[in-house]
């Protein structure tokens, strides 16, 4: 047998060697081909011995069998022998030894990525042949991740997919840049068609109505599978707790009437023209509670075919509006009587008998865009406001509107842009735009709208009011019909400082700078 290193004791005593070593002083023999590759294997001959490779002592035998495992070594333990297992990589006794990131760890006294997948992470959790951790290509191989049981396109094991590896209803949609799942933020991440962005859930599809123009029934449930034909058929259904209207994108031609009915429509890429010459494309009345989103009303015929209705009579009906466009309709754009109205981030445009008409009404008119309403004819051109709202002061707000290029009989008692008649208390109006409407000398008129931080168009001099201002809002093309304003505007950082709301008609949100910028349009600089 070979003789092996000891501290204290000679395994083979040479020749000569003094009594005094003999007798217990350490002695160390040198022995070709020794190694250890842990300080407890050191210490078994060496009592203490520092951890001893292969390498650079014996570069055809850089494999230390620590064990005498293999049969190179003959049964003896810690002993240098050619490598039993080549194809693994490079030779280490530590990870100092490993200078590849790809292979980093020392397995086996090899270069290595990984042994096995628990050496691998869900970043890249399969180990290779050629032991190295590398990318999934099917779900199994991310069973052992609770977190991230799938694999993703990109071969890392992930969260979600796509919404339906998403089942904890208050995060039901799947981010696609973080791969994990979140609230919902879009109806498009819904299997129901509809996110109550409120509480980030998708809403079931039992409390919904849906209406489809191409594949519809006229005679259906209304359900997902078997949708309505007609709006007015989805209105219709509309009970107990199914109060949510999800009309499919597409073109309707009908006059939709609401009475004393209570509903939300979802309604986006929805156009809906008025079916009959005179009627309005959407009717509101009684004791109605509606809520509109995306629709897109027009077209609508002849004088009394105005865009939207809301009408009390027998209950004052409630009708909220946000990101409709109600245009070219043969009468008015938008009717408030006797109603509670909101409308925001919306765009009326090219009504022929003016765009929004306001009587004895609440309203809430913000982060609107309201152009080329009205004529040489009509009593008023973008926005008329006649008799105080039943809340007074209270019921009234309008602000972050853009009111454009609007026309107007040029008689004294009309106004091309905003008009308020028979208001008999101070109704505050802010932050807007009201510029190139024509008819009448007047963008503005009506002692008891008071104008504050607006930008308001006047061939003598400012409107009074505090931050009233009267220059060139400078837009980005009225040729084009883009009212976003530019870089440099006297409207941006203009708006008051005091305001409130945090998004503009784009929903972009405000403000950007030290104040938000006048009109509908918050300039992203």
């Amino acid at each position: 047998m070979r003789p092996r290193l000891i501290l204290g004791v000679c395994a083979t005593v040479a020749v000569g060697l003094s009594a005094a070593l003999i007798a217990g002083t350490a002695c160390r023999v040198d022995v070709p081909y020794y190694c250890c590759t842990t300080q407890q294997s050191c210490d078994v001959d060496n009592g203490g011995g520092v951890v001893t490779g292969c390498l650079p002592r014996y570069p055809d035998r850089p494999y230390c069998d620590d064990q005498g495992a293999f049969p190179a070594s003959e049964g003896i333990g810690r002993t240098c022998i050619a490598d039993p297992h080549p194809g693994l990589g490079t030779i280490c006794i530590t990870a100092a030894d490993c200078t590849d990131a790809t292979y980093s760890a020392c397995i086996d006294q090899h270069c290595q990525g990984c042994s096995g997948a628990a050496d691998c992470t869900a970043v890249e959790p399969v180990c290779s042949d050629a032991h190295a951790c590398i990318g999934c290509t099917q779900e199994a191989e991310c069973s052992s991740y609770s977190a991230t049981p799938h694999c993703g396109a990109s071969g890392t094991c992930v969260a979600c997919r796509d919404g339906g590896d998403c089942t904890d209803p208050s995060a039901p949609a799947c981010d696609s840049a973080t791969a994990s799942c979140r609230a919902c933020r879009a109806d498009a991440e819904c299997g129901s068609e509809i996110c109550d962005e409120g509480t980030g859930k998708c809403v079931p599809e039992s409390e919904i109505v849906y209406v489809d123009g191409t594949n519809g029934s006229a005679t259906p449930g209304c359900t997902k599978v078997a949708p309505c034909k007609t709006v007015t058929q989805g209105v219709a259904a509309v009970s107990g707790m199914r109060k949510l209207v999800k009309i499919r994108p597409g073109s309707y031609s009908e006059s939709v009437t609401i009475s004393d009915r209570s509903m939300k429509i979802v309604a986006d890429g929805v156009s809906l023209k008025p079916g009959s010459t005179g009627e309005p494309g959407l009717n509101i009345l009684g004791a109605s509670t509606v809520a509109v989103e995306g629709l897109r009303v027009h077209s609508g015929g002849g004088v009394g075919g105005d865009g939207v209705r809301c009408t009390g009579g027998g209950g004052t009906p409630v009708l909220a509006m946000r990101r409709v466009s109600i245009e070219d309709n043969g009468g008015q754009g938008l009717v408030a009587n006797d109603c509670v109205i909101t409308l925001e981030r919306s765009t009326v445009t090219g009504n022929d008998a003016g765009g929004i008409s306001i009587i004895r009404s609440d309203f809430s008119i913000t982060n609107n865009v309201i152009i080329r309403n009205g004529g040489p004819d009509s009593a008023f051109g973008g926005v008329s406001i006649f008799q105080k709202p039943p809340s007074g002061t209270a019921g009234a707000k309008f602000e972050f509107n853009t009111v454009v290029g609007n026309a107007s009989q040029p008689t004294a008692l009309a106004a091309g842009g905003v008009i308020c008649a028979s208001v008999t208390a101070p109704l505050s109006m802010g932050s807007s735009i009201v510029y190139g409407n024509t008819g009448t000398d007047k963008q503005v008129d009506g002692g008891n709208c008071s104008w504050t931080y607006s930008d308001i168009e006047s061939a003598t001099s400012t409107v009074p009011g505090a931050g009233n201002i009267n220059a060139t809002p400078m837009f980005v093309s009225e040729a084009a019909s883009d009212y976003h304003i530019q870089p440099g505007s006297p409207c941006i950082n203009a708006a008051d400082p005091a305001a409130t709301i945090n998004v503009d008609i784009d929903g972009d949100s405000r403000p950007v700078g030290a104040r938000s910028d006048m009109g509908a349009d918050e300039v992203l600089q």
